[in-house]
């Protein structure tokens, strides 16, 4: 209703005298509160122009409808409180709930006649605050989407969301402490003009993320589009950076692992991460370990690196699995580098490597590293340039047309280089006889004395059909090789797209099959076979059950 509000004053001496003057309010509590705490839950519509911080306490909601514009005053907090006492801001500690359309968004924005980065400070979300945004508006704030978690299980939901015109970053999540554990679903949002990063995931102190990040346009963004940093004991699980569009950037993904942390079962899948100054970057330092996988992404046009793997002083294994990627026209396709304690022991499978300026592939000081069935091709430097400290193992592979060479051995370890086409050049030179001898295309200790050997044996006359459906190969024994008997060693190697269950060889043309020890690389110990011509095969069961056999086959002979 309507309030009449006037003032007296009593002096001293019991005096009274009231103010001639008086003012009129209405109060009206279906009003949004444009300033100051809701003390229930309220659903806001239209036009709203915010003056102060608003805080959506605990246990309250706040409902936006479609279509909505919330005005936030430019450079303007009439309660000079909150993370910026200029600034307005959305604080969150119950739920936002934001019901645009696709037709009709909501929209966060500056009052000002022209709006300028940094008018307003964002949305900011508590601890156990949670956000439901869809297709929602956020522009010239200081950041758009601010969620800080220290406790319990939280989820938010960003979907449908244009967030731009932003001098820090777009969304910005921070996990900490024990049994505080994440799960975002960021999807389907454009994030482009910010000052910092497009999206920044911050673990630490035990505190764990289960991210969906999918389907994301991410441009134009100073420093990462995507930054995903645990620290102390932060951990990333169960984690799935998907179908994401990242352009335009200093480096489209970052992850860095640092001081006792942890990524497990985390994919990187399926992204177009295309001219940046780098494509992905994963850094781990310190006593940090991971499983991570890169499957289906396109590396093109990074001026730098398409994929950066980078483990310092980290004093412990890193697996990363690099499968199936299109890696084309970077500064260096793809460098994987180790310094200092721990190992680095890369699976790279059915990636396509081709026309990158630098090298095809970079290692350096890495350990127990496999190439299988690639496609690395026209690339400015070496097919494959390596300093390794253990077992290379390089096999089915087209590696043809390199600048420099095919095949770069710069370590004193020995490469297993068998079963690949190494080009029409080193073909020529291998077909002409007195095998193994200096190969021009390939570096190795016929160039240096005080380097390893490369096993190009039983290379392949042209080049290697490439799929990525289940497959099974031999390595060893050749076809047509004669042994007196005792133990045979049968190596060889294997893939599936649904993950291997187990391989398994015949040693008598496929009417019995032997379990083999291993999965891409697998291998069995033949003890005492009889005299005579054996043909073996192989065969790769996948996790669905499917049975492949491999139409390979090798005959010896035992005598």
């Amino acid at each position: 209703g309507n309030h009449t509000i006037t003032s007296r004053i009593i002096d001293l001496d019991d005096n009274i005298t009231q103010s001639g003057q008086t003012h009129t309010i209405t109060v009206d509590s279906s009003l949004p509160t444009t300033s100051g705490t809701l003390t229930e839950d309220e659903t806001w519509a239209g036009q709203i122009l915010l003056t102060g911080d608003v805080t959506v306490p605990e246990h309250v909601t706040l409902t936006i409808q479609p279509g909505a514009t919330i005005n936030f005053q430019a450079l303007a907090d009439d309660n000079s409180s909150g993370a910026n006492s200029s600034r307005s801001e959305l604080v969150v500690g119950g739920s936002l709930v934001v019901n645009g359309t696709d037709t009709s968004k909501v929209l966060f924005t500056s009052s000002a006649a022209t709006p300028a980065r940094n008018d307003w400070y964002g949305i900011r979300v508590l601890n156990r605050g949670t956000i439901d945004l869809n297709h929602a508006t956020i522009e010239y704030a200081n950041y758009g989407i601010v969620y800080t978690q220290t406790s319990g299980l939280n989820e938010i939901t960003i979907a449908n969301c244009l967030i731009r015109h932003l001098s820090n970053v777009g969304i910005h999540a921070t996990v900490q402490n024990d049994t505080t554990v994440f799960t975002g679903n960021i999807t389907n949002n454009e994030i482009h003009s910010t000052g910092g990063y497009g999206i920044y995931l911050y673990n630490h102190s035990y505190g764990r993320s289960e991210p969906i990040i999918k389907d994301n346009s991410i441009h134009d963004v100073t420093t990462y589009g995507i930054y995903i940093y645990n620290y102390n004991r932060g951990i990333l699980s169960n984690g799935l950076i998907t179908e994401n569009q990242i352009t335009k950037s200093g480096t489209a993904f970052y992850l860095y692992n640092y001081n006792n942390t942890t990524i497990s079962s985390t994919a990187v899948t399926n992204n177009n991460f295309h001219n940046n100054a780098t494509g992905v970057y994963f850094l781990a330092s310190y006593n940090a370990s991971g499983y991570l996988s890169f499957i289906g992404n396109t590396f093109n046009n990074n001026s730098s690196y398409g994929l950066r793997i980078y483990s310092n002083n980290s004093n412990r294994t890193l697996y990363p699995s690099i499968l199936n990627n299109i890696i084309t026209n970077n500064g260096t396709g793809i460098h994987l580098q180790r310094e200092s304690n721990g190992s680095l022991s890369p699976r790279a499978y059915f990636n396509t490597v081709t026309g990158n300026i630098n090298n095809g592939f970079y290692l350096k000081n890495t350990s127990s590293s496999i190439f299988l069935y690639n496609d690395i091709q026209g690339n400015g430097g070496s097919g494959i340039d390596l300093l390794s400290s253990g077992t290379t193992s390089v096999h089915y592979n087209n590696i043809d047309n390199e600048h420099s060479y095919e095949l770069k051995n710069n370590s004193s370890s020995a490469v297993d280089g068998r079963h690949n086409f190494w080009g029409t050049d080193a073909t020529i030179q291998m077909d002409g006889g007195n095998n193994p001898k200096n190969i021009g295309r390939i570096y190795d200790i016929f160039d240096n004395g005080s380097i390893g050997s490369v096993d190009y044996s039983q290379w392949l006359s042209g080049a290697h059909t490439l799929t990525s459906q289940p497959i099974a190969n031999l390595v060893e024994p050749a076809d047509g090789h004669v042994t007196k008997g005792g133990i045979i060693t049968i190596k060889g190697t294997a893939y599936a797209p649904a993950g291997i269950e187990y391989v398994e060889l015949s040693v008598d043309g496929g009417q019995t099959w032997l379990p083999a020890s291993g999965k891409n690389l697998w291998s069995y110990s033949w003890d005492n076979p009889v005299d005579g011509n054996h043909t073996i095969t192989s065969r790769v069961i996948d996790l669905d059950g499917n049975i492949t056999q491999s139409s390979q086959a090798h005959t010896i002979t035992v005598d």
